[in-house]
């Protein structure tokens, strides 16, 4: 993946760790997160990018969030499968950048990496990941079947 200008314009912990140096003396991004890495903050992403589905009646779900008890009342109030999909698989960017100050366009990017890392870790099973939202207060990212 290519992160452009822009989207690594925003990025301030990563500029402060280049502050100051030449251009030979900087960082990439690669080398940011090897300085920064842990094993939790490893698995924990890989359980975010390439979360485990369950599927339920047709429709894939992410498996660490999904509630049967939930999953009942909402079938009941939407009545579609696909829009019960996405209500549950719903992660709103603020909660998971913990309301972090940053611009809107930063928080899109994000939501966009995130709905394009789950379209292609299962697009086997036709699972597409999508954005909705605009803003860091309304921005979130959802998977539904893509068919």
């Amino acid at each position: 993946m290519r992160i452009s200008e822009t989207q690594l314009a925003g990025l301030d912990d990563f500029h402060a760790w280049n502050e100051g140096k030449t251009s030979a003396e900087r960082i990439s991004l690669l080398d940011y997160a090897t300085f920064n890495a842990t094993p939790e903050l490893l698995f924990a992403f890989a359980a975010l990018l390439l979360c485990d589905l369950i599927e339920v009646e047709g429709h894939y779900f992410i498996a660490d969030r999904f509630n049967r008890v939930f999953y009942e009342r909402w079938k009941l109030q939407l009545n579609d499968g696909k829009s019960v999909q996405r209500v549950m698989n719903h992660l709103h960017i603020s909660t998971l950048l913990q309301n972090a100050e940053l611009t809107d366009d930063l928080a899109k990017s994000c939501a966009d990496l995130i709905a394009s890392a789950w379209s292609e870790a299962h697009a086997a099973k036709g699972v597409v990941g999508e954005v909705h939202g605009t803003t860091l207060d309304d921005l979130a990212v959802t998977l539904v079947n893509g068919r």
